[in-house]
């Protein structure tokens, strides 16, 4: 009987997730694109990423004299918190890369089925690899599983958006609707 409630649980997270992940990729977010932005983004200021949910600086602090639980668990917090405020900002960074990118292949002279599906593809990547990432932290603060997130294909995969942006020349619409 657990066996069954887990298991239907566990469908109805998997059906959840997909569909959260279907409605992203096919119908993205609307709005105007923030060139400027564009222009100033970097994959490296995500590099902080790697390294918040590191057990390193919690073990370090540990070992130093005075320790207390308490300030573990509030470093646990506030580094989780800050963790998925770098999340939230990725998330938004790659929906600007793609919403862009998106933006230019429309408007571009020449007719480009391959960009759209590559961007299509990426679009489904990121948002799997997103929904894993959360499934994770969910587990992880549910006391579920041992937090070993990485958050490096996210991170890639936003790249890889800007470097596609880089390589496009930018049609006269997509200019006009820029300013």
């Amino acid at each position: 009987m657990v066996v069954m409630t887990a298991a239907g649980l566990l469908s109805g997270l998997v059906l959840l997730a997909f569909w959260s992940i279907l409605r992203k990729v096919v119908a993205p977010g609307q709005g105007t694109v923030d060139f400027p932005r564009i222009q100033g983004f970097s994959t490296l200021n995500y590099r902080p990423l790697g390294r918040l949910l590191s057990e390193a600086d919690a073990d370090f602090l540990k070992g130093q004299r005075g320790y207390e639980e308490s300030i573990g668990k509030r470093l646990a917090r506030q580094r989780m918190a800050i963790y998925k405020s770098y999340l939230g900002a990725l998330c938004e960074d790659f929906e600007m890369l793609h919403k862009a990118a998106r933006l230019m292949a429309a408007t571009s002279a020449l007719d480009q089925p391959e960009l759209v599906k590559a961007l299509f593809v990426q679009s489904l990547r990121f948002h799997s690899w997103m929904a894993l990432v959360r499934l994770q932290l969910a587990l992880n603060g549910a006391g579920l599983g041992h937090l070993k997130v990485n958050t490096e294909s996210l991170v890639q995969c936003t790249g890889w958006m800007r470097t596609q942006l880089d390589s496009m020349v930018p049609a006269p619409a997509a200019i006009a609707m820029a300013r």
